[in-house]
């Protein structure tokens, strides 16, 4: 079992489901190789700040257990003016994401986390005229996205550089998909 220090970065990531994250993987290698930046795991953010907790397994089984695999409408590709968001996929919010959020924010932290559901297709410094021309330019997908998986991972304070990216420690990952795969059905 990993076990994260009190002063310890945290975020914890929904992950897609294998068909959803082998499409956008190869989505964001594709605009990595086309920017010369960094690749990383498709996936959307649910909380990030200082851990409370000293075992960041046993929360995310104990938060893991109240949730199935969440679906989310995308809505469209934006770009934003910080570095963690250069590109991205925006997303709808349920009551189950922000439920699932909220569980983390109060399990963890006092601090305020503003979940803004988005999933990253790009990290890089690009002027704001490079950006928007990526954004026009960039499909959107996949109209629905199913987050099968949450990640655990270890982060710099801040991620504002590629050398930030390659600093990300994965920490632990937990599948929804099992916790619910009996439901509905009959013997």
């Amino acid at each position: 079992m990993y076990i994260i220090k009190k002063t310890t970065k945290c975020s914890i990531w929904l992950i897609p489901c294998d068909e959803h994250k082998k499409i956008l993987s190869k989505q964001v290698r594709e605009i990595a190789l086309e920017l010369n930046s960094s690749k990383f795991e498709p996936h959307l953010t649910i909380y990030s700040g200082e851990a409370k907790s000293h075992s960041i397994r046993l929360a995310i089984n104990q938060i893991a257990t109240n949730f199935p695999e969440i679906h989310l409408k995308a809505l469209s590709i934006r770009t934003g003016e910080i570095f963690t968001k250069t590109l991205f996929i925006s997303f709808e919010t349920t009551k189950e994401l922000a439920s699932m959020s909220n569980s983390f924010i109060k399990h963890y932290t006092t601090q305020s986390f503003s979940l803004i559901p988005h999933l990253s297709l790009a990290y890089k410094n690009l002027s704001r005229q490079k950006r928007l021309m990526l954004s026009n330019e960039t499909k959107l997908i996949l109209n629905e996205v199913r987050f099968s998986g949450i990640r655990a991972v270890a982060t710099p304070t801040q991620t504002k550089t590629e050398n930030d990216i390659k600093r990300w420690e994965s920490i632990y990952f937990k599948s929804l998909t099992h916790l619910f795969e009996f439901q509905g059905k009959t013997a």
